[in-house]
């Protein structure tokens, strides 16, 4: 999968965030003697509700929740710390399955696998912000009908009301990972 430039950014900007949370002496937050917090972060973007295995290379299933979610697994026993994120087009343009049902598929499917946070990408928006705060929050839809809404949050600092001028999702988030504050800021081209 291809990283465009604003997942790039914003997995930069978390990174950048952890490692200076991270080094001894670069925020005081952590005493020197503890030593370093270990934090993995798993990140996938372009999912775009591929949530069903639809193809194969050299003979063998490639894609899908299944396969994701099996990586994932795999990658977390690696690691004491872990967090899951997605870096935009998770949902949009997405195949029938999961496009058909205005993607709630998709994010029931990243609630179950225990995703994090998420920040949006531009097929995100394909339908709208009011689209996307529902699938996001909860709501109705007249086709794919009531939805709960997603389990994690979704951030985003530069995107903003052009009402109010206030930002149309929480501009960061931050966890906790064994007392260490790790900010994560979300961005858009």
């Amino acid at each position: 999968m291809k990283i465009r430039s604003r997942r790039l950014i914003a997995i930069c900007l978390g990174i950048a965030l952890i490692t200076t949370l991270m080094v001894p002496g670069g925020t005081g937050l952590a005493a020197a003697d503890d030593g370093p917090v270990s934090l993995q972060i798993l990140a996938i973007n372009d999912l775009h509700g591929y949530i069903e295995q639809t193809e194969s290379l050299d003979g063998r299933p490639l894609g899908g929740a299944a396969y994701l979610s099996t990586y994932l697994l795999e990658r977390e026993m690696d690691a004491v710390n872990t967090l899951r994120v997605h870096a935009g087009d998770a949902i949009g343009a997405s195949p029938l399955i999961s496009g058909m049902l205005q993607d709630h598929p998709t994010i029931e499917v990243l609630s179950f696998m225990g995703f994090d946070l998420g920040i949006p990408g531009n097929h995100e928006l394909d339908e709208g912000i009011a689209e996307l705060y529902r699938v996001q929050y909860g709501g109705t839809h007249e086709v794919a009908g009531y939805f709960a809404g997603s389990s994690f949050p979704l951030v985003l600092a530069n995107l903003v009301s052009a009402e109010s001028g206030d930002p149309v999702f929480p501009p960061y988030l931050i966890k906790v990972v064994e007392g260490i504050p790790v900010a994560f800021i979300g961005v858009i081209t």
